[in-house]
């Protein structure tokens, strides 16, 4: 358990438990387990309000680092300061610890996140802003990539804050599939005679069309095809627990296939607007 490894010293910073992403990214009541290897005694005083447990056995929570977010008060994209935690997590009580990080720019500008311990385990109870709000302010960033996906994307963003991992796959495959039938639509031109035809591309199954549109489609997409079968089987076969804990790598994926697919669009302008460019030179200098 990463948590646990991390609490203990057995891993470096740079491999330790991602406590940002798990504070930044997951849902309300998500649980991380602690096993009773990671309690550790210790001979002073603490815990919330000054009042002390003397020998008493405590898990120490891991100390936050700077963490890079986007703060929509500021408009910028900035490392972000970590106060806390405030208070050790003490075996056989519920306690809380609340870890806040404040914008470098403004300090009245606070993320604010509360974990409760209690039996083992830690989990998530509380936060400011909601996950939701923070995934929508990191859209601002995206508007150009998003396009049209953007509201599908927050859907799925609301869904999975609310626990809800099923109906947060249902919309990020809404999402690959508009992007295969924006770039067939764009391509369909350059496809062969019958591929051309609305019908008949749509009655391939999805690997089949992936194939046919390798030449167009961003490279993520062509090397990891079957991150539509990993979402169908989440709408099909997987508990929503299996599709909350898949969420964010998948959600992530979605953005990155967005983000190549701007990329290559403004390649091509850039392309278009250069040939005709040095066509008119050409046409020019040569009179």
């Amino acid at each position: 358990n990463y948590l646990s490894m991390i609490v203990q010293g057995a891993i470096t910073v740079s491999d330790r438990f991602p406590l940002e992403d798990f504070l930044f990214n997951s849902p309300l009541y998500r649980t991380v387990e602690l096993p009773a290897s990671c309690l550790v005694p210790i001979r002073h005083g603490g815990g919330f309000g000054g009042m002390g447990h003397t020998n008493a056995t405590t898990t120490k929570p891991p100390d936050p680092i700077k963490y890079r977010f986007y703060c929509e008060e500021c408009d910028a994209t900035l490392d972000l300061l970590p106060w806390g935690p405030q208070v050790d997590l003490q075996k056989g009580a519920t306690s809380f610890s609340t870890y806040i990080y404040t914008c470098p720019q403004d300090g009245s500008h606070r993320f604010i996140f509360i974990l409760m311990c209690h039996e083992g385990k830690c989990t998530k109870v509380g936060q400011y802003p909601t996950v939701a709000t923070l995934k929508s302010a990191e859209f601002k960033q995206f508007k150009k990539v998003l396009g049209p996906y953007g509201r599908e994307l927050q859907m799925a963003i609301g869904l999975a804050s609310h626990d809800s991992g099923i109906g947060a796959f249902a919309y990020l495959r809404r999402v690959f599939e508009s992007v295969i039938w924006s770039v067939w639509d764009e391509h369909k031109a350059e496809m062969p005679p019958d591929l051309q035809q609305k019908e008949t591309f749509f009655t391939l199954r999805m690997d089949e069309k992936i194939k046919a549109l390798s030449a167009f489609l961003p490279e993520f997409v062509s090397k990891n095809s079957f991150l539509y079968a990993i979402l169908s089987k989440g709408l099909h076969e997987l508990t929503e627990k299996e599709c909350l804990t898949h969420f964010e790598s998948i959600y992530e994926s979605i953005l990155v296939i967005l983000e190549e697919a701007e990329i290559e669009k403004q390649r091509r302008a850039s392309r278009s607007r250069l040939e005709k460019s040095i066509q008119g030179i050409h046409s020019e200098i040569s009179k």
